[in-house]
């Protein structure tokens, strides 16, 4: 892919792993038996772009279909990928309260950190995972860090690195 699709591509999928206990439970209400991968790879991506990308109903659901067919092993499901992208569309997006954004954390995991940090730090752990990483980069000459913050509007790290604002296309 292009760098710009690549980023979208990569961005896409970060976003899916990171809200997959939503998307699941969500694709539930919607699909009775979960199909084999990687037809639930597409119906979760879709899901991911309706429900939290802000992604156009028409065109995430044209993409998923599109992809469906064009992907060996899922070719079968465009139909159900269209049914299902058309009424996620027309459902009620997840909330962000503690109870939705606990079902992104495994139960193995939630177990330990309230046993060790208690409840409400736990419920601060999970929204802290819905966050995308940050952008930093490291320029190749340490000597041109403080002018390349500046330029970028960057946040100067230790180490001669960079946070940049936001979440740049880098290619």
């Amino acid at each position: 892919l292009a760098p710009p699709a690549r980023a979208e591509a990569r961005g896409l999928a970060d976003l899916t792993l990171r809200r997959l206990g939503q998307i699941d439970h969500a694709l539930s209400r919607f699909v009775d038996r979960r199909p084999k991968p990687p037809g639930l790879h597409v119906l979760r991506l879709m899901a991911a772009e309706l429900l939290f990308a802000g992604t156009a109903p028409h065109g995430a659901v044209d993409s998923a279909v599109r992809l469906a067919r064009s992907t060996p092993g899922a070719e079968r499901l465009a139909g159900l990928v269209n049914a299902v992208g058309r009424r996620l569309a027309e459902a009620d997006a997840p909330g962000d309260g503690a109870g939705e954004i606990r079902r992104n954390m495994p139960k193995w995991l939630r177990q330990r950190l309230v046993g060790d940090w208690g409840e409400a730090e736990a419920d601060r752990i999970a929204a802290a995972h819905l966050a995308p990483a940050p952008h930093d980069v490291t320029p190749r000459h340490p000597g041109e860090a403080s002018a390349l913050a500046e330029a970028l509007g960057a946040m100067p790290l230790p180490g001669g690195g960079l946070r940049l604002p936001g979440r740049p296309q880098i290619s």
